[in-house]
């Protein structure tokens, strides 16, 4: 069972991300599939607020991974 990262202070929750995953991405794929529409982060645009779930930014990610790649960048 995951702890209640939102109890935690900042220092144990660094503390918590770089024993449980090995990586950003690693992280950011297991909350993506475990909490898909929790909020990420919030983008202003154009004066209005956009909120980025973790599912919603994952897509948008690939997207442009994808647009990235056609144009003949690789990683």
């Amino acid at each position: 069972m995951s702890p209640d990262i939102d109890n935690l202070t900042e220092n144990n929750q660094i503390a918590l991300f770089m024993t449980t995953f090995s990586s950003p991405l690693e992280a950011f794929t297991h909350w993506e599939q475990t909490t898909p529409d929790n909020p990420l982060f919030k983008q202003p645009i154009n004066g209005n607020i956009k909120e980025y779930s973790y599912n919603t930014a994952g897509e948008e990610i690939r997207s442009m991974a994808t647009a990235l790649k056609s144009l003949g960048f690789e990683p």
